[in-house]
């Protein structure tokens, strides 16, 4: 098993623990000087994608003929306004990874229980 087509990189995991994806569980981890960081696989982090995000839209997944991966969240605002939010990684670990950290960026914080993102919660 190749790690590196499994899992993001070392600096997206990092960002990831930053922003609360949990750290504990067994797996994959990547290990710094003084600590280890949780390595999630693209199946541990899809629970956090939501398949829709409300003011933005709904989630689309595709690959491009260079197989990248694109995780998508499009849709229309109140004034007709398209709204895209894009990640693009080598694998489905590294979107999805950019994605979260995207989502954080913007303010939409992911929730376990429901699987929505709202916006600040």
């Amino acid at each position: 098993m190749d790690v590196k087509k499994e899992v993001p990189s070392y600096t997206i995991c990092k960002k990831l623990k930053e922003i609360g994806i949990p750290q504990t569980g067994s797996g994959l981890y990547w290990k710094d000087d003084s600590d280890y960081i949780k390595a999630p696989t693209y199946e541990e982090l899809r629970i956090y994608l939501p398949n829709y995000i409300d003011r933005v839209g709904y989630k689309y997944i595709y690959e491009d003929a260079k197989l990248n991966v694109y995780i998508e969240y499009e849709g229309v605002d109140d004034k007709g306004k398209e709204i895209a939010i894009k990640a693009k990684g080598r694998t489905y670990a590294e979107a999805a990874g950019k994605m979260l950290c995207k989502l954080d960026r913007y303010g939409l914080k992911f929730s376990n229980e429901n699987n929505r993102r709202t916006e600040g919660a």
